[in-house]
């Protein structure tokens, strides 16, 4: 007579067991690779040697690669909220005509030009972050000094108008 070691009830639970199991495994290599992934993007917005800001709807800074001008750093330090406007500017209101309305406004990136009271150049890029409903959740930007450039171009500029009075004075001097 041939005695079975397992009633039904038991292979059911061994085999609830190993579906489990297997959910469990999948999910944990899942979990993985969306732990790699998120690494390597932190990593990446934490490498970029500009400052990038990721700030919501209502102006409060989700995340910073710490990249900031000495000069806008005392702003930040100080600040007691998390808005931009405060951390960047040290004003306790959004800044007039604020580039983030813009973008709530037209859900398109805007560029701006702001020079600070020490006479750095930045350029200024806000780009829509949108969520999964292509509503905007935040608001990307990243600031680009641009203070050498600018000096390099008036230099250029500078060298154009007198190479072009040189040719000029040759001219009149040979007649």
């Amino acid at each position: 007579i041939a005695v079975e070691a397992y009633d039904e009830t038991d292979l059911y639970f061994v085999e609830h067991l190993a579906d489990q199991l297997s959910i469990s495994i999948q999910n944990a290599s899942l979990y993985k690779q969306v732990s790699r992934a998120k690494d390597e993007w932190e990593s990446t917005f934490m490498a970029v040697t500009d400052p990038i800001f990721l700030v919501d709807t209502d102006y409060n800074v989700l995340l910073h690669n710490g990249r900031l001008p000495a000069e806008m750093q005392v702003f930040w330090d100080q600040a007691l909220s998390r808005k931009c406007f405060a951390k960047l500017h040290g004003r306790t209101a959004p800044c007039p005509a604020c580039p983030i309305q813009e973008v709530q406004r037209s859900g398109q990136p805007v560029y701006q030009r702001w020079q600070t009271e020490s006479g750095l150049v930045l350029d200024l890029s806000y780009y829509p972050v949108l969520n999964e409903n292509r509503e905007l959740s935040a608001v990307t930007i990243i600031l680009k000094d641009v203070t050498a450039k600018i000096k390099m171009e008036g230099q250029l500029v500078q060298s154009a108008k007198l190479a072009a009075l040189g040719e000029m004075a040759a001219g009149v001097a040979h007649e």
